[in-house]
């Protein structure tokens, strides 16, 4: 038999270390799922990472408007480097300082799409293991920077008509972060809306 190269224990805990047996390649069938889900979900990762909460620069989707916005620090450093880690385990190289959310998540897209391609292919090769890097690391931008936030009131009422606007995160890959009324259809300038968001996580 001969065991997964990620050396995957069917019993953690078992003093005397049993290993997976690697059926799929290289890899056993928990990592060769595992595997494939996170290079199907790491381009749309990279780019929230990128875009709500790592970007060091307010950059823009279609020059129009801008998609950053400006969570605490910590939070924002922490993101900045699980992307540059993702991004260089996959594409091979760091992130330009002046690429932008959406860029880096087409370099990831284009990678993950070939290795998905010839999956089959890839996970007999030794190179295996440290792609299979990536999945911890999609777990990990899963668990602390959920896809999918929770569309809520800012506490700064509407210009025009004064009821409370409503703040929406990017949700899906290519979208852009709003700040908008839903009484009477206002949108937040661009370069109001880091103010506006920075309210909105603050629960204020």
């Amino acid at each position: 038999m001969r065991p997964c190269i990620n050396e995957c224990k069917i019993n953690p805990k078992a003093e005397i270390p049993e290993y997976r047996e690697a059926t799929r390649g290289m890899l056993c069938e928990n990592c060769y799922s595992e595997l494939r889900d996170a290079l199907i979900l790491a381009p749309e990762i990279v780019y929230h990472l990128r875009c709500i909460y790592g970007a060091l620069s307010g950059h823009s989707t279609d020059g129009s408007q801008k998609v950053k916005r400006e969570p605490p620090a910590p939070l924002n450093l922490s993101a900045f480097e699980l992307s540059e880690n993702i991004y260089r385990t996959l594409v091979g190289n760091t992130i330009s300082i002046k690429a932008s959310p959406v860029t880096v998540a087409a370099a990831v897209s284009k990678k993950t799409n070939e290795s998905l391609s010839i999956f089959d292919v890839v996970v007999n090769l030794e190179s295996v293991k440290d792609m299979s890097r990536v999945i911890k690391m999609v777990k990990t931008a899963r668990k602390v920077y959920p896809l999918h936030e929770e569309i809520r009131k800012t506490a700064m009422p509407c210009p025009e008509c004064n009821l409370l606007t409503v703040y929406t995160p990017p949700q899906h890959l290519g979208d852009v972060l709003k700040v908008s009324c839903e009484a009477c259809g206002f949108e937040v300038p661009p370069d109001k809306i880091a103010f506006y968001a920075h309210l909105a996580e603050k629960g204020l």
